[in-house]
């Protein structure tokens, strides 16, 4: 049932946005040299991956200059980049996917395979099924970008506390194959997109989240300085180190308020 209905809407939206697709890729090009689409590498269906269409949004050598995460504010994103993140138009491609059945309209997110080997376990579950374009957990963390630049090191942050925040998501989200579900998301995604209706954000309590661990950590290095004035030991083990992946669960409890 969802994989009929993935193909109808596809199909039906790539029809129907075709002149937006003509206007955006007329509007990429001209903004800056290089390709109309961004293809990238992502882990899919069962861990064979496969590549994802996006509109380009970042310069072409966006790689060479940062990392794969994206913050808010970053200097590599276009002028015609910044529209089309902030209402999701770059990720209209992705029909493509849909149609291929790489991925569905509802799912998951799809990881880079690099970032899915960190919780092998957890997406061995999670990848049972399509990835997707929309999901409960891109709702909550679609200020993601805005989340991600206030931490020292946002590839790290993602890993350690985003990631794990979404995967428990995606884990309490298996019934995908229920239609109510699936058209109640894809609705709730256009109106959230629109700005028609504000849906519940973990990144108001994330975000107090990473500013508490800034002051923690700024606090520390006073102390660390100051002991390092009094000639007091500073061989004691760095206690500002980020946890491990696996620690990560912990956060679980700690941060159930977010959803």
């Amino acid at each position: 049932m969802q994989r009929f209905a993935d193909i109808m809407a596809s199909l039906f939206g790539l029809v129907v946005l075709s002149p937006l697709f003509l206007a955006v890729a007329i509007a990429v090009k001209i903004s800056s040299p290089g390709p109309v689409f961004f293809r990238q590498e992502r882990a899919g269906r069962h861990g064979r991956n496969f590549r994802i269409f996006k509109f380009r949004t970042m310069v072409v050598d966006a790689a060479g200059r940062g990392s794969c995460i994206t913050v808010k504010g970053d200097a590599r994103v276009t002028r015609i980049g910044h529209v089309l993140r902030k209402f999701k138009i770059d990720e209209l491609p992705q029909l493509v996917n849909v149609l291929r059945g790489e991925m569905s309209l509802v799912g998951p997110r799809p990881e880079m395979p690099q970032y899915v080997a960190h919780f092998p376990a957890e997406f061995a579950t999670v990848l049972e099924r399509r990835p997707g374009i929309t999901h409960r957990a891109s709702l909550i963390f679609r200020d993601e970008e805005e989340l991600l630049v206030r931490a020292a090191d946002p590839e790290n942050y993602y890993l350690q506390t985003v990631l794990p925040r979404k995967l428990t998501l995606y884990l309490q989200d298996q019934d995908y194959e229920d239609f109510g579900t699936y058209f109640r998301t894809v609705v709730d995604t256009i109106f959230c997109v629109a700005r028609v209706t504000e849906l519940p954000s973990a990144a108001e309590q994330v975000l107090q989240a990473v500013d508490n661990q800034a002051e923690q950590q700024s606090a520390e290095t006073m102390g660390a300085r100051k002991m390092g004035e009094t000639g007091t030991d500073s061989t004691q083990p760095d206690r500002r180190r980020p946890q491990p992946v696996g620690a990560t669960r912990d956060l679980k409890s700690a941060k159930a308020r977010a959803i």
